[in-house]
């Protein structure tokens, strides 16, 4: 992920990205989602959905960063996560993570077992 960022915006503004992915794993593409402010951006779940489809990934994984510094997960981005997860299972494609990453530090979802 990080050599996918821009190393200049990474604690100026929020910015999402998703990664779609095959069955097998492997990296079909990277979409710049959102960039917003230093505190939010806003997500258009219905196209990250739609590019998935035109892809026809299997799986997605979504990153986005914290200009805080701090990598711990918001309230907003758990009820995200729980909405984007629920989509997901709708539309048979799987999301395998949600990342969040500030310039020091990275927190996956998955890991810490907090992917609803």
């Amino acid at each position: 992920l990080r050599a996918v960022w821009n190393d200049d915006k990474i604690d100026l503004v929020e910015e999402l990205k998703v990664i779609y992915l095959d069955q097998a794993g492997h990296v079909l593409g990277i979409y710049n989602a959102s960039s917003g402010s230093q505190t939010n951006c806003v997500v258009d779940k219905k196209l990250i959905f739609a590019i998935a489809f035109k892809a026809a990934a299997q799986r997605i994984i979504l990153a986005h960063n914290h200009p805080s510094g701090i990598a711990s997960p918001s309230r907003d981005d758990l009820e995200l996560t729980k909405e984007m997860v629920r989509m997901g299972q709708q539309f048979d494609v799987e999301v395998q993570d949600h990342i969040i990453l500030s310039r020091e530090d990275a927190y996956s979802l998955a890991d810490a077992g907090d992917l609803l």
